[in-house]
């Protein structure tokens, strides 16, 4: 995503406590966990397109804290211009202007559905890893009598296999199935099933061409 062209001036906010740095529980206004090497990474390379960051903490918070937040502020400021390389706006209140909120304890909900995104992603991924099961034991089963148990390849590729299926839906796997299936047939049409391997070589050879086909994206 292009944040900078996305957000049209808009702003991301970051916890900072379980976010930004490791927490294990309240030490003082100042005493903060150590630097959390991903998000850290994440937050310089917005700043580096040009977007606009700022700290998101109810250690800022005015409200029951007394001057604590005063000093929170200072030293989440100087954090900052040591971990990240300058310092940010730390603040405790969205506005109309914040795009985004990165947060450890955030639930999100759908847009204007009240669907919780993690339960449908979490039905979602029961589904998809019961119709991997089936096809995946379809497809070894398959394999199994063809080629005297030779599958230790296939099984290798499962997380292809899983990625074909993210990205372009279970039909892909059944096509690619399908298609291992009749290069099988083929294979024993021609008799030349005497010698395991053809019938390992021909399901590579299939494999490989559904996956290439799949343009699926490389692996970050």
């Amino acid at each position: 995503m292009d944040y900078k062209k996305e957000f049209h001036g808009g702003w991301i906010g970051v916890d900072f406590d379980g976010t930004l740095v490791t927490y294990n529980g309240w030490k003082g206004p100042t005493v903060f966990g150590d630097p959390i090497p991903s998000m850290v990474e994440r937050v310089k390379k917005w700043i580096a397109e040009g977007v606009n960051v700022r700290v998101m903490t109810a250690r800022v918070s005015p409200v029951g804290n007394g001057d604590d937040h005063i000093l929170a502020r200072d030293a989440i400021e100087e954090w900052c211009k040591k971990h990240i390389g300058k310092k940010l706006p730390v603040v405790c209140e969205k506005d109309y202007n914040m795009m985004e909120l990165w947060d450890d304890r955030v639930v999100q909900v759908e847009f204007n559905t009240g669907v919780v995104l993690q339960e449908k992603l979490d039905t979602v991924t029961v589904a998809l890893g019961e119709s991997l099961e089936i096809l995946f034991k379809e497809l070894t089963d398959t394999l199994s009598t063809k080629t005297n148990g030779r599958t230790k390849f296939i099984v290798h590729s499962r997380e292809t296999l899983t990625d074909l299926v993210l990205f372009h839906g279970p039909d892909a796997l059944h096509s690619l199935v399908d298609g291992i299936k009749k290069e099988v047939e083929l294979v024993e049409r021609r008799k030349e099933h005497k010698d395991s391997e053809t019938y390992e070589e021909s399901v590579r050879k299939v494999f490989g061409k559904a996956i290439t086909d799949s343009k699926l994206p490389p692996k970050a």
